[in-house]
């Protein structure tokens, strides 16, 4: 059962991220300029590269005996992160980086956007390399949680509005935690909790 848990936490962390990535690039595009959905992807992979080598770089932090509680507490960090690093982003508005401080706004708005990501990329780096699973079956989960990510949106924007989206992806990233917190033991009611702060 817990195996079947971890698995079903890697599709909805890879759900919810790609979700986010998609409706990211669907705000920028509006609030701003369509060339900057490039920008989201690209900020995208770059956090979650970055979430990747933190898993490598720091072995102690994550430690054989700490993964199962280090794969909730990401994925929960993830949730958490979105709707507040989406609330930023939101709040600074991007113009053409003519000086200086329009420099500093958009470096401010991208480095927001990418915080999710890093605890996504931390979370899927972990579950796919650390948790003991047959690495073909892990990774097929995660590639159909992000294609059923893209698909989901479809549905989505025909109800909500991309903002709205993202808290939708928060709660898919929430109930991911949950389902890392129920196989690890730990963690579990603040994952439920925040799928249902979210959801509110």
């Amino acid at each position: 059962m817990t195996r079947v848990l971890t698995y079903v936490g890697i599709f909805l962390v890879a759900m919810a991220t790609l979700m986010l990535e998609v409706l990211l690039t669907r705000i920028t595009s509006v609030s701003a300029w369509y060339h900057l959905a490039f920008f989201v992807i690209s900020l995208g992979m770059l956090g979650m590269t970055a979430g990747a080598v933190l898993v490598f770089a720091a072995p102690k932090l994550f430690a054989k005996d700490q993964v199962a509680a280090r794969l909730a507490q990401s994925a929960w960090g993830f949730a958490a992160a979105t709707p507040i690093c989406v609330g930023l982003a939101l709040s600074t508005p991007l113009a053409p980086v003519t000086d200086l401080m329009t420099f500093f706004a958009l470096l401010g708005s991208g480095g927001a956007m990418a915080v999710p990501f890093i605890l996504a990329g931390t979370t899927l780096a972990l579950a796919l390399t650390r948790a003991g699973l047959p690495a073909s079956i892990a990774y097929g989960f995660d590639l159909t949680g992000a294609a059923f990510g893209c698909v989901a949106i479809i549905p989505l924007l025909d109800v909500l509005d991309a903002p709205s989206g993202a808290l939708a992806a928060a709660c898919v990233g929430a109930l991911g935690a949950a389902a890392f917190g129920f196989a690890s033991g730990r963690l579990r009611w603040t994952a439920i909790l925040t799928t249902g702060v979210l959801g509110i």
